[in-house]
């Protein structure tokens, strides 16, 4: 059985009467996903043959939304941080 996945709790959190949350609309890790999709897709550096696979964009954005809400946690090291920018840099799509 796999692990439950942090979503980070609401994004935008109201309270009601009683001063708990109300758990409706998106989630923190959907609005960090939105924000990457949305880089991704004005990113002039990316080829429009990748923005056109929606599967592959959606899943990065998800990846990217983790990342954001490890990294909001304080779960990674800053050997982690610099690890993940090496990747990174390697990884970069040339124009």
């Amino acid at each position: 059985m796999s692990q439950p996945i942090d979503d980070g709790g609401p994004a935008f959190p109201t309270m009601d009467p009683n001063e708990h949350y109300r758990l409706m609309g998106m989630t923190l890790r959907d609005y960090f996903a939105a924000a990457a999709l949305q880089g991704f897709i004005s990113d002039t550096s990316i080829p429009a043959s990748i923005k056109v696979d929606a599967t592959l964009l959606s899943r990065s954005a998800f990846q990217v939304a983790d990342a954001m809400l490890k990294a909001r946690g304080g779960q990674m090291s800053d050997a982690d941080h610099a690890a993940d920018l090496l990747l990174w840099r390697e990884q970069e799509v040339k124009p």
